[in-house]
């Protein structure tokens, strides 16, 4: 669905991220605005102070629940605060993009597009591919058809990044099982994995690649 889709007085949740610590705030709809892909939403006090979502080390998500189906979620929405033509406060929340089927035992996704080596089974050959994401909880990589692995398969990979705009270099070992595969249009397949254990870093790691592509997006310097 799209944001301008929701209808006044229906309740919102905004998940706020920063560093690795989670908040959620419920509020909600007060008008929506088409044009904008943007709604109008009721403002949150504290301290008789509207509390602001601003600032280049906070990520907003805006969630959605229903009565009869899954909750939704709109990954990173900008919120601002404004006043309205009555000159009551409020918070302008906009996104252009879709929202998607929310999953809390599932965690957000971060593209990685890397090339690395991935040995599928115990003892085996290493084989050229790509990791496509990463999350918390697990990873997908993207393999030639020609190689064909059954889901409980053991996996492990490193991933390797280094972030030019912050001088920081990032390796990890990952150590996973196949949960599910996919055969792409192009004829590879991606693999989906489940972490054996969780990685310690991987999470600030995340966020860092999601904070620096939402400068970019905005037009944002790095510091």
């Amino acid at each position: 669905m799209r944001l301008e889709e929701l209808t006044p007085g229906y309740p919102i949740t905004i998940l706020a991220v920063v560093n690795e610590e989670q908040l959620e705030f419920t509020t909600t709809v007060e008008e929506t605005i088409p044009r904008r892909h943007a709604i109008l939403a009721a403002p949150i006090l504290k301290d008789n102070k509207i509390l602001s979502f601003r600032g280049n080390q906070v990520l907003t998500h805006l969630i959605v629940a229903f009565a009869d189906a899954k909750p939704h979620i709109f990954y990173n929405v900008i919120i601002q605060t404004m006043r309205k033509p009555d000159n009551t406060l409020c918070y302008e929340i906009s996104s252009v993009s879709l929202s998607r089927e929310l999953n809390r035992r599932d965690t957000y996704r971060c593209f990685i597009g890397n090339s690395s080596h991935v040995q599928v089974g115990v003892n085996c050959v290493a084989i050229d591919a790509t990791i496509k994401d990463v999350s918390i909880t697990g990873f997908a990589f993207v393999a030639n058809r020609q190689y064909e692995y059954a889901n409980g398969s053991v996996v492990h990979t490193i991933l390797t990044d280094y972030i030019d705009e912050y001088s920081e270099q990032y390796a990890f070992n990952l150590y996973g099982i196949i949960v599910r595969h996919q055969e792409l249009e192009n004829g590879n397949i991606v693999y989906g994995c489940k972490l054996n254990a969780p990685v310690l870093g991987l999470e600030k790691y995340i966020m860092t690649k999601e904070r620096l592509r939402l400068q970019k997006s905005r037009g944002q310097n790095y510091a």
